[in-house]
């Protein structure tokens, strides 16, 4: 495993020896608008991700189920039979997190995602982690970080 630093080092994870940032260029590719994930991370062959995005929206500790259950109902409402699980509780080690799964993709490639909103300085971490829809090591892998994955705290 290997540690990143993202957002100013306000927040740690741990990831696979074979994920690495994604390049501009195949950012630009994966997720065409500009309204993309500000970190993209992926595995070499880009079989498993995660995306992260600190939002200058105002989200406390104690609103990250409200929050998922909105991104639910906003993925239900374009792909309402993508759906695998109610919005939920996610392990993250000192946050306060909350998500959902859901599948992608067309008959060849399912991915499975899970969608998550955490506090982060009581702003909206918003993210994503993903791989194919039977890849359970990949599943269990990214579940792994994920519940690591740890707010640093800032000395004054």
């Amino acid at each position: 495993m290997q540690t990143v630093l993202m957002f100013q080092e306000r927040l740690r994870i741990s990831l696979p020896e074979d994920f690495s940032l994604v390049l501009e260029s195949e950012a630009e590719e994966l997720y065409p608008s500009l309204d993309r994930p500000q970190v993209i991370l992926a595995s070499v062959g880009f079989s498993r991700f995660l995306t992260f995005s600190l939002l200058d929206k105002p989200l406390g500790t104690e609103e990250t189920i409200n929050a998922a259950r909105s991104f639910r109902n906003l993925i239900w409402s374009f792909y309402p039979n993508s759906l695998l699980s109610e919005a939920g509780s996610v392990r993250f080690s000192n946050l306060r997190c909350s998500g959902f799964s859901f599948r992608t993709g067309a008959k060849e490639l399912q991915l499975f995602n899970t969608m998550f909103a955490a506090s982060l300085e009581n702003r909206l971490l918003l993210g994503t982690f993903g791989c194919g829809i039977d890849d359970g090591e990949g599943r269990k892998l990214l579940r792994r970080s994920i519940a690591e994955a740890e707010q640093m705290r800032i000395e004054k």
